[in-house]
C-alpha cells in the first residue's frame, strides 16, 4: 500500500484479466467467510494497456473489499472487463457490480469526498488510494448506486497513455 501511495507507476503493458483472476485467489476466503458469490464476465481478447500491475492489484483489492463490506448479508460481486471506444478514445473497463446495501445521494457525496480527499480518514484510506493510483494511469473512477440495489464501480483507463510529446510545440 505505501509503495501504491508514494511511486509514480511503473508502466509495462498489462492485461487485467489475469489481475482480475487473481483478485478471487485473493479474496476467496473472505468472501466464503461473508456469504458473497463471486462471479466475473472477462472480455475476450481484451486489449492490453500501459500499467503498474501492482498498483492495478491494489485498486481492485480495494475495491473488492469495499463491495464486501457492503454486503454484511451475504450477496453477489460481479467482476467484469471489457473494451470502449468512446468519444474519449480507447478505454479498458474494470467494474465492480455488488448487491450490497447501496448508498443513497448523501453517501455517494461522501464517497466523492473520499476519493478527492488528500487527507487519510481511516476507512476512506482505500478510496484515496484507489482514485490515486487510477489517477495516475490517466484513468476515472465511476460510481452509480442506489439504496438496497447495490452499487457498480467503473475503473476506465485510457488504451494509450497522454503524452507532452503529441501536443505541437509552440
Amino acid at each position: 500500500l505505501d509503495s501504491a501511495r508514494h511511486n509514480e507507476p511503473k508502466t509495462a503493458p498489462v492485461n487485467l484479466n489475469p489481475l482480475a483472476r487473481n483478485l478471487y485467489l485473493l479474496t476467496r476466503h473472505k468472501m466464503k467467510q461473508h456469504h458473497i458469490d463471486f462471479q466475473m464476465e472477462l472480455a475476450d481478447q481484451l486489449p492490453k494497456i500501459q500499467a503498474d500491475s501492482g498498483q492495478i492489484e491494489q485498486v481492485l483489492l480495494n475495491i473488492a473489499l469495499n463491495s464486501i463490506d457492503a454486503m454484511p448479508n451475504g450477496g453477489t460481486l460481479l467482476l467484469s472487463t471489457g473494451y470502449r471506444n468512446s468519444g474519449n478514445g480507447e478505454q479498458v473497463v474494470i467494474a465492480f457490480r455488488d448487491t450490497g446495501l447501496g448508498m443513497d445521494e448523501i453517501k455517494i457525496k461522501q464517497f466523492d469526498g473520499l476519493l478527492q480527499s488528500k487527507k487519510p480518514k481511516g476507512a476512506g484510506l482505500g478510496l484515496m488510494v484507489v482514485n490515486k493510483i487510477v489517477e495516475a494511469h490517466a484513468g476515472i473512477v465511476k460510481l452509480i448506486s442506489k439504496p438496497g440495489q447495490g452499487t457498480l464501480i467503473e475503473i476506465i483507463l485510457p488504451l494509450v497513455q497522454p503524452s507532452d510529446s503529441q501536443e505541437p510545440k509552440c
